[in-house]
């Protein structure tokens, strides 16, 4: 159906979303933003929550992935499966028995995160330009970037602190970059 549209047609039906659905752009970024001002305002407690987050993340992963391997022996590979559950298993029990000696590692791969994820945005919002918005993303991943070397400035030293705020700063500029681009595709279609 789509590839029988013509642009304008697109366009008009884009347009027509856009208006339908406006009020989830807006909740969306608004809870970010929110977020965001929480981990900034708590950083300390913000750097815990993730990384219990991500032990459970990693907990629940590797119990999965164990159980995808112990029930599909007959399948070839089944043991690299094994091995990839049994680490995520050790290293999600590890992040959750250790939390405050984890974050010195955690800040760290966030920091490589923020570092390609802000790379990534910049490269789509470039080869977006001709989308409403674009400069908004690609400033988002300049501040990605940006945060990613601050990360690595302040190791090991402040990583009780700076992961929950750099966290937060993320979140906030995520949240005005959801709006702001929300802005930018309501003019383009009015």
């Amino acid at each position: 159906m789509i590839a029988r549209m013509t642009p304008e047609e697109f366009r008009q039906r884009a347009g027509e979303a856009y208006r339908k659905y406006s009020w989830l752009f807006w909740l969306v970024g608004l809870l970010f933003i929110i977020a965001g001002i929480v981990a900034i305002a708590l950083p300390h407690i913000a750097s815990l929550a993730v990384e219990i987050f991500l032990g459970w993340l990693l907990l629940i992963t590797g119990v999965v992935g164990l159980g995808n391997a112990v029930f599909g022996k007959q399948r070839p590979g089944w043991i690299w499966d094994a091995l990839a559950g049994l680490l995520g298993l050790v290293a999600g029990i590890l992040l959750l028995v250790y939390p405050l000696q984890g974050t010195v590692t955690v800040t760290l791969i966030l920091s490589i995160f923020f570092f390609v994820e802000g790379l990534a945005k910049i490269v789509s919002g470039l080869s977006n330009r001709h989308a409403a918005g674009w400069g908004w993303m690609v400033f988002n991943g300049l501040a990605g970037v940006i945060l990613a070397i601050l990360i690595w400035i302040a190791l090991p030293q402040a990583a009780a602190w700076v992961l929950g705020l750099l966290v937060g700063i993320n979140l906030l500029l995520f949240g005005v970059a959801v709006i702001m681009s929300a802005i930018a595709v309501r003019r383009a279609t009015s």
